[in-house]
């Protein structure tokens, strides 16, 4: 599964290249990102001279998810893709750039959390309370476990990423959920994802009926995309899509949001008016991101503190007791 990054330096390139003209099976052999990469590059590049569309070959070399087979589909369905790359790849910058914003306002104080664990056990060793064996054995125990908790969220958050809807996955999903803040985070950036897929697909001419479910996929967890079934049921039978969001209690109580789609729908617009309502997720997401990310350094600070109180008052590092004389 390729990172944000990486999906935003492929499809922003591919928008270029195709906006200069230059032939998909050219432009496809003109990038590179990594060597992990290049592999599956070229093997689409190969597709390509072929003669397969370059949905079909990036989705059978796995670089394209069905989301961006369908929309790159629909574009060279239109003639040129190049404005859908370009949507995809300023859709994965902005999520690149979110996800980065977050990890920088959190290096500080993980970097101070760090200190405040390797920090107190100093003074022992200048006074030969401590061996640097034993200092040393603590600094790669607390170096250690700290990188063994970033390495084991991070591969549990990928298979997480990379699992499919199952039993035991909603067991999970329901748990996320509930979680205070997080859980709220995770349903709006699910909703968020949900709907900037669908006014994608709708802007490039997928019909409703392909692109509902398309976007459904898209949402992360099997509870909110068994909330969103319903919909699809209503649309099957003929309603407008403003109608069918009232079948999920997800939307049922949003009159905005049923309001902007019913208004594209009656002026004929509903592609514009989506890409609205997934502005305006997306800028509801973005601004509790950012208050979540101007708090944890704060409530970090604050357990530092307490902990570096804690070893000063009931810890040996002030209270040194002196050699005996004599």
């Amino acid at each position: 599964m390729l990172s944000f990054w990486l999906r935003a330096q492929l499809f922003t390139q591919l928008a270029t290249l195709s906006g200069a003209g230059i032939a998909p099976v050219q432009a496809w052999g003109m990038i590179r990102l990594n060597r992990q990469i290049d592999p599956k590059l070229a093997q689409v590049k190969r597709a390509l001279a072929r003669g397969e569309s370059i949905a079909k070959a990036g989705r059978k070399a796995g670089v394209l998810t069905p989301l961006e087979a369908a929309l790159i589909g629909a574009g060279e369905g239109s003639g040129d893709p190049t404005g859908v790359l370009k949507k995809l790849g300023d859709y994965y910058t902005q999520r690149d750039t979110e996800w980065r914003q977050i990890r920088s306002r959190l290096t500080s104080p993980t970097l101070l959390a760090l200190a405040a664990l390797l920090i107190p056990p100093i003074p022992q060793l200048y006074t030969g309370a401590m061996t640097a064996a034993a200092y040393f054995t603590h600094f790669f125990s607390v170096t250690g476990g700290a990188a063994a908790l970033v390495l084991g969220g991070r591969w549990l958050w990928q298979r997480f990423e990379r699992s499919k809807p199952a039993p035991e996955r909603m067991v999970w999903d329901r748990l996320i959920l509930s979680l205070p803040v997080i859980g709220g985070l995770h349903r709006r950036r699910c909703l968020a994802d949900f709907w900037s897929a669908l006014a994608m697909l709708e802007e490039a001419g997928v019909p409703l009926f392909e692109a509902f479910p398309m976007a459904v996929n898209v949402v992360n967890n099997g509870v909110l995309q068994q909330a969103l079934a319903p919909v699809l049921q209503v649309l099957h039978k003929g309603q407008t899509l403003a109608s069918a969001l009232k079948a999920s209690a997800l939307f049922r109580a949003d009159h905005l949001i049923i309001g902007m789609v019913h208004s594209g729908e009656s002026a004929g617009r509903l592609a514009e008016h989506l890409q609205r309502v997934a502005n305006a997720e997306q800028t509801a997401l973005g601004d509790a991101q950012r208050r979540l990310a101007d708090w944890l350094p704060r409530v970090v600070y604050a357990l530092v503190a307490g902990w570096v109180i804690f070893q000063l008052i009931g810890g040996s590092g002030f209270h040194q007791r002196l050699p005996d004389v004599g």
